[in-house]
């Protein structure tokens, strides 16, 4: 029997959600590191000569988490569809469009 945690890798989709995470995360390190270091509208000063540095650190890393991981993971998955280039890049298979037919609809008046 697969332990859960093994079952959850197995689960390309569980994959390609947290591959897409850690480069959002990876981002949103490289962003925050950026912005303190280089002083960016008085960020790092403010941070530095705060009480609790680690918390403004948090906050600010927070942040940036949830907005670079969900807009990595949303690009990874609106990106399924897309039909693979003669490079072999892009997402998953296309599905074929049926066709549309109308269907007659008779209404009943009160």
């Amino acid at each position: 029997m697969m332990k859960p945690a093994r079952k959850l890798l197995v689960n390309p989709l569980f994959r390609l959600l947290a591959v897409n995470f850690a480069i959002g995360a990876i981002v949103a390190a490289l962003v925050v590191a950026g912005l303190i270091l280089t002083d960016t509208q008085g960020i790092g000063t403010l941070v530095r000569n705060t009480q609790s540095p680690t918390v403004a650190v948090a906050l600010l890393f927070g942040g940036f988490l949830i907005t670079f991981s969900s807009a990595a993971m949303g690009w990874a998955i609106m990106r399924i569809g897309i039909p693979e280039d003669s490079a072999g890049k892009g997402g998953g298979k296309s599905v074929p469009v049926g066709e549309l037919v109308p269907i007659p609809v008779r209404s009943r008046h009160r």
